[in-house]
């Protein structure tokens, strides 16, 4: 009997720390990605739901490190939502109906191909961005593709600015943050003959007025746009 008490008694302080380390783990997380709620209903809602993506995170880990997955999961802002609120979210991909899909000509070499490639490895991406309640994801396509163009033609990797896609290709198709196309961007970027950069046009989340920084930084032309040759 005393035995049996004991053993409950450890399992009541096993499951108290464990508590507690979930909810400083729940407090991290809202802190780090300024999570608010209006309502105790909604936090305990967000939290059961931020759990269970917890749990499927650890459980895939632990699969991959036993070699059953080539990639591991982590928790990012999104931790509170559920699949279908994902799913849901603003995505922007907008085909063009006369988007030409003729495939270009390729000069074959006497080379081997790896059996794999990082673009991580070679230095040729930088972190991933975010872009919020905007339907920008065509934007930043376009831009981390230019990014590693530009780096391997300039050897510096720069951040370059998917806002200034957002506000300034509209004349090639895009529509904002209501969507677009990578093409439209690109078309925009070459008449331009250029990009801003990140540090001189930010992130703002939302359509702007089409403008252009006025000091030139490294790298820059005289309207801090990059030169890509």
């Amino acid at each position: 009997m005393f035995r049996s008490l004991i053993f409950t008694i450890l399992c009541g302080f096993a499951a108290a720390d464990t508590s507690s380390e979930m909810d400083q783990h729940w407090e991290l997380w809202n802190q780090t990605h300024n999570k608010v709620y209006f309502h105790q209903i909604e936090e305990l809602g967000r939290r059961q739901i931020w759990e269970e993506n917890l749990e499927m995170i650890n459980v895939h880990n632990l699969e991959t490190s036993l070699g059953l997955h080539t990639y591991k999961l982590g928790m990012n802002h999104l931790g509170g939502n559920t699949t279908e609120e994902i799913a849901g979210s603003p995505t922007g991909t907008i085909v063009p109906s006369d988007l030409d899909r003729n495939p270009s000509d390729f000069i074959w070499v006497n080379t081997s191909l790896p059996d794999s490639l990082d673009w991580m490895d070679a230095d040729l991406v930088i972190e991933v961005k975010k872009q919020g309640g905007c339907a920008s994801c065509w934007a930043f396509s376009a831009a981390r593709a230019l990014e590693g163009q530009l780096k391997k033609s300039a050897g510096t990797l720069r951040s370059l600015s998917a806002q200034n896609l957002l506000d300034c290709s509209p004349k090639y198709g895009s529509n904002g943050c209501k969507g677009g196309f990578m093409t439209q961007a690109f078309h925009y970027v070459i008449e331009n003959q250029g990009i801003d950069s990140d540090y001189s046009y930010p992130y703002t989340g939302k359509s702007m007025d089409c403008h252009k920084c006025a000091s030139p930084i490294p790298l820059m032309q005289k309207t801090c746009e990059v030169q890509l040759v």
